[in-house]
């Protein structure tokens, strides 16, 4: 058995090596040649170093937006409250590695430690040091040969004081970005007093301890150089005194407010109702930027700007337009009852003016995107970053406010949004011209070929009629004495010399006509008299034109089967058969035609056919 435990133990240490040693974190101090990662002490939840007492850690920290991302930062165990972090600003992967080197150098190292690029380097004045310590009151030390302290994280804090870390004068504390601007937020001592500030272009203060009247700023009597916490409130000292308290934390919020927390004995940390400032309507940002802040924190935009309350400027007002223009500007009225969170902190520039002169330096200073007026002192404040307004109730704030906003005309005098609406209407009239053309091209094309397919259908009804058998419309088969039917109907147009077709008088119906004469005795009427000046032909004497005239009746019979064969035609017109009377029959019966071409102008008439009916027409076979 004592073997088998033996095995299983070497056996986790060649395949489990890493579990086991990240189990314990160093205890108070680190020595040079320590080298660690967040995987490396993964169950310990990133720590690698503890103060003697347990409750603090440092070590890699899950960032709050990213769980994959870590910060080298000091915690509070029992509460999880970060008290200082290096690199906030550049979070590191679980794999990067914090370096202890052997020359006193502590540098935090991305892309898998080892050669990778610094992301966060420990200043200590180029002085070696020989241990880092974490100790219990929450105070990382990089400590000397000889003991003496190189650096203190209480001398570089973050957004974080602790019970015992002092705020001197040079220190101060950042919060992180906001979220709806992205700027930062400072809380430092300078000039005998304390102040928050926005990180703008040019920081504008919106508290002081001085002005905050619930707070006392000190009980010596001389000038702050630095505060402590007591509790949830400030102890601040001159350079001669200073105290020590209990644990408590103030931080100051990416809101721009400062919170009290208590970090106790418990797990849980507690925190205050205390705020600086008191006031949320007093702090840069408790709405939007150019939104009213009201007491009851109801946040409105303010009258002189649209809806969306946008000015059209952005981060960068004195940047130009893409064509190197000027963006064109004006100054609209920001409304009644408005006040500003920097107005009792700001200095005014230039001093004593007037309300126009106050507006032209606005708007000659591409930086200005607002101005505070006050005409009872003719003090003009100028500011180049606009956070939230605050409503100064129905006394007014003593202060005229003006916004700049952009109106979208440029250097050359166009106006943009005129341009916009005209070039959107030119393209809405070129595609709608163009919609209409494709339409057009499109109909005459379609209205070709219907053109073409009713004159090619209008040809065939008019022409085939007239040489076609009437079986072919007929349920009668189609035989070679169909083709018989159309030589007799040529047959007919060669002895009369014009087509079947042609719309005369004397043409009207020819066969049937032809037909009736012939019956008459008057077969030489159908004959075209002119042959007999033009070939010579005696019309009266020459038998070859009866003969003719006889077969041609007797190829357009009706009945197929009295229609002779093409060689008996061939016979017949050469007299070698001899020609019969031809019978009648409802092909040659005039008063048939007669019928079908009344029916054709009373349908004309009535407007149920669109082309015209020629008599002729009616000469072929129904």
């Amino acid at each position: 058995m004592r073997m088998f435990f033996s095995v299983l133990l070497a056996s986790m240490l060649i395949f489990f090596p890493d579990p086991l040693l990240c189990l314990v974190p160093y205890n108070g101090s680190i020595s040079p040649g320590f080298e660690g990662s967040q995987v490396d002490y993964i169950n310990n939840y990133g720590i690698f170093l503890e103060s003697i007492n347990k409750d603090f850690g440092f070590g890699f920290i899950t960032t709050p937006d990213d769980v994959t991302l870590f910060t080298l930062s000091i915690v509070h165990r029992s509460s999880s409250r970060l008290i200082w972090s290096a690199n906030r600003a550049s979070p590191v992967s679980n794999s990067d590695k914090l370096q202890f080197q052997d020359n006193g150098n502590v540098v935090l190292r991305g892309e898998g430690g080892g050669g990778g690029p610094e992301v966060w380097r420990l200043d200590n004045s180029g002085k070696s040091a020989s241990r880092i310590e974490l100790r219990d009151s929450g105070n990382l030390v990089v400590v000397s040969g000889d003991g003496a302290s190189i650096w203190e994280s209480f001398e570089h804090p973050t957004d974080t004081l602790i019970t015992n870390q002092v705020l001197k004068e040079g220190m101060e504390l950042t919060s992180n970005a906001s979220s709806t601007s992205n700027m930062t937020y400072s809380l430092e001592i300078k000039s005998g007093d304390m102040f928050l500030s926005v990180n703008s272009l040019t920081p504008q203060v919106y508290w002081s301890m001085r002005s905050d009247r619930g707070r006392i700023i000190d009980k010596y009597g001389g000038v702050v150089t630095s505060s402590s916490l007591l509790g949830n409130s400030w102890m601040f000292f001159d350079d001669k005194h200073r105290d020590d308290n209990a644990t408590w934390i103030a931080v100051l919020g990416n809101n721009g407010v400062v919170s009290f927390t208590s970090l106790g004995s418990g797990v849980f940390a507690a925190d205050t109702l205390a705020k600086i400032p008191t006031d949320q309507c007093a702090t840069p940002e408790p709405c939007s930027p150019y939104y009213l802040c009201s007491v009851s924190k109801a946040c409105q935009c303010v009258s002189g700007l649209s809806s969306d309350c946008k000015t059209g400027i952005d981060t960068s007002p004195c940047k130009k337009t893409n064509d190197n223009a000027a963006l064109s500007v004006k100054l609209v009225n920001a409304g009644d009852s408005v006040d500003y969170f920097a107005l009792g902190f700001a200095s005014p520039f230039p001093k004593k003016t007037n309300l126009d002169s106050c507006k032209e330096f606005c708007n000659t200073n591409c930086s200005c995107l607002g101005l505070f007026f006050q005409n009872s002192s003719g003090d003009c404040f100028l500011f180049d970053w606009i956070g939230s307004f605050k409503s100064s109730g129905r006394g007014g704030s003593g202060f005229v406010s003006y916004i700049k906003v952009a109106t979208n005309d440029y250097g050359d005098g166009k106006h943009f949004p005129y341009i916009v609406i005209i070039i959107t209407v030119l393209a809405a009239v070129f595609i709608i011209c163009v919609l209409i053309f494709e339409a057009f091209r499109i109909h005459r094309r379609v209205k070709a070929r219907l053109l073409a397919s009713q004159e090619t259908t209008h040809s065939f009804v008019n022409i085939l009629p007239c040489y076609m058998a009437p079986e072919w419309i007929t349920t009668y088969a189609i035989s070679e004495k169909s083709d018989v039917y159309s030589y007799g109907m040529v047959l007919i147009e060669i002895i009369r010399r014009r087509k079947n077709q042609e719309s005369s008088l004397a043409s009207t119906n020819f066969p049937a006509y032809a037909f009736t004469r012939m019956r008459e005795g008057l077969l030489i009427e159908n004959v075209d008299w002119e042959m007999e000046e033009e070939e010579g032909v005696d019309i009266v004497n020459d038998a070859r034109v009866g003969r003719a005239m006889k077969t041609a009746f007797w190829c357009i019979q009706e009945d197929m089967h009295l229609r002779p064969s093409m060689s008996k035609v061939v016979q017949m017109l050469e007299g070698v058969f001899p020609v019969l009377q031809p019978p009648s029959s409802s092909t040659l019966d005039p008063n048939r035609y007669t019928r079908l071409e009344l029916r054709s102008i009373s349908e004309e008439s009535d407007g149920r056919t669109s082309s015209s009916v020629f008599h002729s027409e009616l000469s072929g076979p129904r």
